[in-house]
């Protein structure tokens, strides 16, 4: 009886998660372009972390942060199109990680020596020397991604097994995709089943007109 109540309120649990996932999208998608503020990287990370810290100790997992020590206190960017990604990236890997650690990784590289910056320079709006990529990257130590499913787990309403079915609506990562997709960006997932996964974001920002300007965001 208490396995049935355990599974039972699991359900409920991930029924409520997905309906905040839906209204969330809806909202995301409600906005027809992006909004380009000012914001602290480092505080972005720290308020998807302390968001997410009672889900991850509920289960027994640790939450990293790793951010580049040379990280500019401010950027230009979206702010909510990011801190979306970046708790959806984090709600994620608790889901499908029973033991462990999530790291999340931040790094920012200036576009014109970026590996990648040639898939960006399309973009009109980081034509300038101020332009930077935003790299996030969150990995896990969870159940993994079967191969097979790998290239469809961006697709809506994808689950990577029956086992799961319960959990919600696989990864999320549809919804991830969407945003990235608005801010001209990239999402790109390796994974090995039964081990670990890495989702990695990659974003134009850009540096503000004046480094330091504002002085507590």
């Amino acid at each position: 009886m208490k396995k049935y109540l355990a599974t039972i309120r699991d359900c409920a649990k991930a029924l409520l998660d997905y309906s905040n996932y839906v209204v969330d999208f809806l909202q995301a998608a409600g906005l027809s372009s992006t909004v380009l503020k000012p914001f602290n990287p480092k505080k972005l990370v720290e308020q998807s972390i302390e968001k997410a810290t009672p889900a991850a100790q509920h289960k027994g997992l640790r939450l990293v942060s790793n951010i580049h020590y040379e990280m500019p206190d401010i950027v230009v960017g979206d702010s909510y199109r990011l801190q979306a990604i970046l708790d959806q990236l984090i709600s994620n890997s608790i889901q499908f990680t029973e033991q462990g650690t999530i790291v999340i990784t931040v790094n920012l590289f200036p576009a014109r020596s970026f590996e990648d910056a040639n898939d960006f320079t399309n973009n009109t709006q980081i034509q300038d020397d101020r332009k930077r990529i935003l790299q996030l990257m969150v990995h896990d130590t969870g159940i993994g991604i079967p191969r097979e499913k790998q290239q469809y787990i961006c697709e809506e309403f994808v689950k990577l097994n029956s086992t799961l079915q319960c959990k919600g609506v696989g990864l999320g990562l549809m919804f991830v995709r969407q945003l990235i997709h608005e801010m001209h960006g990239k999402i790109t997932l390796s994974s090995e089943e039964g081990k670990t996964t890495t989702v990695e974001c990659k974003v134009p920002v850009k540096l503000p007109l004046i480094h330091g300007i504002i002085a507590d965001i």
